[in-house]
C-alpha cells in the first residue's frame, strides 16, 4: 500500500523523517541491498529496524545512506510494494516526484498516495540546507539541482497539492521534532515507539552537528 510520499529538498532531513516514520512495524523497512528481494513483505520489529537505521556516521555519510527502497535501483518491482500489506512510506526530491507523477507509470495520479508529507523550510534556512546537502553527499550535485530546479518545483508543489507539513527548523530541535512526529504518527496510524524515535533523532543530530563543525 502506498501510505505516504515524503517530498523534501536535499539536505533537509528526508532520510531522518522516512526512517523515523518507518520505525512503525506496519511499514516497509528501509534496508541494505542484500534484503531487496524480501523488502516489500519483510516484517521486522521496531528494535530490528532501529538497528539498521541508527547508522549515522559524520565521517562517511554516503555509507549512512546505503539503506533504500530498492525499486528505485532496479532491484525490486514497484508493484510488489503497491500490493504489499505493509505500508510504503517513500521519499523523493521535488523534481523527481513531479517527474514520476507526470509520467503516470509507477502510479496513476497523486491520489495513489494516501498521504503527502512536505518538509517545508524558511527562506533563511536555504543556505544551511544547501551546505548540509554538499557536506553529506559530496559525490552528488545536490546544490546545483537545488538552485536550478528543486526550489522552484517545490514552491509550485506546495501551492498545488494538499499535504501534511513538517518544518525543517523544528526537525533540528528534539521537543518540536517529537511533537511533529507524534502528530504524523496519529494521522498515519503508525503506533510509533517514541523512545526509539528520540534515540534515532539524537544520534542523527550528533552526527549532523559534528559534520557541520568540522
Amino acid at each position: 500500500m502506498l501510505k505516504a510520499a515524503i517530498v523534501y529538498l536535499q539536505g533537509s532531513g528526508g532520510n531522518l523523517l522516512s526512517r523515523t516514520l518507518s520505525l512503525s512495524e506496519k511499514t516497509v523497512a528501509y534496508l541494505p541491498v542484500e534484503y531487496s528481494q524480501q523488502q516489500p513483505y519483510l516484517k521486522l520489529s521496531a528494535p530490528d529496524r532501529f538497528a539498521f537505521y541508527n547508522n549515522w556516521d559524520h565521517t562517511d555519510w554516503i555509507k549512512s545512506e546505503s539503506l533504500s527502497i530498492w525499486y528505485k535501483h532496479g532491484s525490486q518491482d514497484f508493484i510488489n510494494y503497491e500490493n504489499s500489506n505493509l505500508w510504503l512510506i517513500d521519499q523523493f526530491h521535488p523534481a523527481m516526484f513531479e517527474f514520476e507523477s507526470n509520467k503516470n507509470v509507477l502510479w496513476n495520479g497523486i491520489n495513489s498516495w494516501e498521504h503527502l508529507i512536505f518538509i517545508k523550510y524558511l527562506d533563511s534556512s536555504v543556505e544551511l540546507i544547501k551546505k548540509l546537502a554538499k557536506l553529506k553527499r559530496p559525490d552528488m550535485t545536490h546544490v546545483l539541482q537545488i538552485e536550478r530546479t528543486e526550489l522552484n518545483t517545490f514552491a509550485k508543489m506546495k501551492s498545488t497539492y494538499q499535504a501534511n507539513f513538517i518544518n525543517w527548523e523544528h526537525m533540528r530541535e528534539k521537543n518540536s521534532y517529537i511533537d511533529a512526529i507524534e502528530s504524523l504518527s496519529q494521522k498515519l496510524d503508525l503506533d510509533l515507539d517514541l523512545e526509539l524515535v528520540v534515540k534515532l533523532w539524537e544520534s542523527w543530530k550528533i552526527a549532523t552537528d559534528k559534520l557541520l563543525n568540522e
